[in-house]
């Protein structure tokens, strides 16, 4: 049974081998049923990725590490210590379609668009240069090695955890795109099992696209790690927590364009 788990989850993700890793690439290893480390290849073996000994909590992966790696913060180790001897590496896509975000049950991509290689490599290395420093204000909008990896590779974070009235007003625009489309299924599906089929469907559609980076509107664009402690007093104006209302007319478009596929 668990190898069938096993070669469905296979199917679902991008594996990649070492050997064919390019500076830049977000990649990633499976340390559990539901976990994952997340991190940076840059280049020569080496990759940085986040760990919470930072923030008084153990990481997600207590893998053992070699004398040449660290364990806290943003770090920098050998792909081999990433790896931590697990067999499988996939690599996060970036800028996918909607029916490419709805087939990923597992995860591993998103909408959002990738920026360039060596703004990538800039964004992880600055947090090296932050950690000499012990600047943990940096880390504010960081909660694990997945935000750290997507934040190096776009330059988005989720605001959620800094303003609950934008959380709330978020929350607000998810629940009000629910109500619609159960109002739109009760009067275009009947109550057979096909009909419940579609419903949970477009709810799924919903989560995948809801809590997608490339597509949630609670996000803002921060493309230099140095400003990030300012990110936080540039929120405390009113039209900057928000993208433009057009992100969430791009979302009900792409969550309506995806119940077509039903």
């Amino acid at each position: 049974m668990s190898e069938l788990l096993n070669k469905m989850w296979k199917a679902l993700l991008k594996e990649t081998k070492k050997e064919n890793l390019k500076p830049g690439d977000h990649i990633y290893t499976r340390t559990g049923a539901n976990t994952e480390d997340h991190g940076i290849y840059l280049n020569s073996g080496c990759v940085i990725h986040f760990t919470q000994g930072r923030r008084g909590a153990t990481s997600d992966d207590r893998h053992s590490i070699c004398p040449n790696c660290s364990d806290h913060g943003a770090v920098t180790s050998c792909i081999d210590c990433f790896l931590s001897g697990r067999d499988h590496l996939y690599l996060f896509e970036y800028g996918v379609n909607a029916a490419c975000i709805l087939t990923k049950l597992a995860g591993g991509a998103t909408l959002a668009p990738a920026d360039p290689s060596p703004l990538v490599n800039n964004r992880a290395s600055s947090f090296l240069v932050i950690n000499s420093n012990d600047s943990s204000s940096y880390y504010r909008f960081i909660n694990n090695g997945k935000d750290f990896a997507i934040y190096c590779k776009t330059g988005l974070l989720v605001i959620d955890n800094i303003n609950f009235s934008r959380s709330r007003q978020a929350a607000t625009f998810f629940f009000a795109v629910t109500v619609t489309f159960f109002l739109f299924l009760q009067q275009t599906t009947a109550a057979t099992f096909t009909g419940a089929a579609a419903t949970c469907f477009c709810l799924y559609c919903i989560y995948r696209f809801g809590s997608d980076i490339g597509a949630r509107p609670n996000v803002i664009k921060v493309d230099q790690v140095e400003t990030l402690p300012h990110a936080a007093e540039e929120l405390s104006s009113a039209a900057s927590g928000f993208r433009p209302i057009q992100s969430l007319i791009d979302l009900t478009n792409v969550v309506g364009a995806a119940s077509t596929v039903v």
